[in-house]
């Protein structure tokens, strides 16, 4: 669903620890995905864009703060951070207002083990007609309601494993 996923906020929370960080001391790769509450390859990837210019020291990556501080403070000055919070609240409020008017309208998507199957829906098995390009979802569906189940159950695999659907599209995209 997102571009840019929610861990962009928590860089923002965690930007004080990191200045507050004296001089000298070192942020490893692991350090950065505890505090942050990510996956190791969503590490590598915010660690990637915030222009991580770190040292192999035994078997980690190691950085110093005002590196990771210097790039979160240029992500929040230059106002991405805002754009894709306000560009996230955007699309979940269009998906709720798809849901609320199917709901209205008293639209059954499906029932009894197709329901469960879209609602338990996970990265890798996602249904046919939904490919992933560069910064874009494409479905293909034979009427509405095969496009409703598709899109409820993109959703629900967003929802399920919200990381490994990251981890899911980034890999089809490319």
């Amino acid at each position: 669903m997102a571009r840019t996923p929610e861990y962009f906020q928590r860089l923002i929370d965690v930007l004080p620890e990191f200045e507050r960080m004296p001089a000298g001391q070192w942020i490893d790769r692991e350090t950065f995905q505890q505090v942050l509450g990510v996956s190791k390859p969503t590490t590598c990837r915010i660690i990637k864009a915030l222009g991580w210019t770190g040292r192999r020291m035994g078997g980690a990556w190691v950085c110093e703060p005002d590196i990771v501080v210097k790039g979160i403070r240029h992500l929040r000055d230059t106002g991405e951070i805002l754009y894709e919070e306000a560009r996230r609240e955007r699309v979940e409020s269009n998906l709720q207002q798809l849901a609320d008017v199917a709901r209205a309208r008293g639209v059954e998507i499906a029932r009894g083990a197709k329901a469960l199957e879209i609602l338990s829906t996970v990265p890798g098995r996602l249904p046919d007609g939904l490919e992933f390009q560069h910064c874009r979802l494409v479905v293909d569906f034979a009427n509405p309601l095969d496009l409703l189940e598709k899109l409820f159950a993109f959703v629900s695999a967003c929802k399920n494993e919200p990381e490994g659907m990251l981890d899911y599209i980034e890999k089809q995209s490319k």
